[in-house]
């Protein structure tokens, strides 16, 4: 099913305020999406990929929104200070080493670890010979 804004908003109702999340910001990022990460590649998940890079830059946007337009500051906070009292967290559960902007949001994170799984192994693409032989076959690959 290819993406809208309408799919998109079912499965991330948190992105339904149009006011806050513009259709046309929402329509950029899936075009965006869908040029880097294509169907062909992705499969039966391109979807979701295209719907976790969407979120994942809205996401960032409203955060830069929210901080007067800094979209420098995106990184999980590890530790806060107010007058005499200071706290500090372990950020490295939910942080990706070496995912960089990917770890600014928990829509980058899962994305980030969804990629990595496409990335891990080799990628078989078969011949037109071997598709051949294989529909002749009757075997499940194309």
């Amino acid at each position: 099913m290819p993406v809208d804004r309408n799919t998109f908003v079912a499965v991330f109702p948190e992105f339904a305020d149009l006011a806050k999340y513009p259709e046309e910001a929402i329509g950029f990022w899936i075009v965006q999406a869908r040029d880097l990460y294509p169907e062909d590649r992705y499969g039966m998940q391109a979807d979701l990929v295209t719907m976790l890079y969407v979120a994942h830059n809205l996401a960032l946007g409203a955060m830069a929104g929210a901080s007067g337009g800094s979209a420098g500051s995106f990184a999980p906070v590890s530790s806060k200070s107010v007058g005499s009292v200071s706290k500090s967290m372990d950020t490295s559960a939910v942080t990706s080493a070496g995912a960089g902007v990917w770890n600014g949001t928990a829509y980058g994170q899962r994305l980030y670890a969804l990629l990595r799984g496409f990335a891990a192994g080799g990628f078989y693409r078969p011949s037109v010979r071997a598709r051949a032989l294989a529909a002749r076959a009757s075997y499940p690959y194309r």
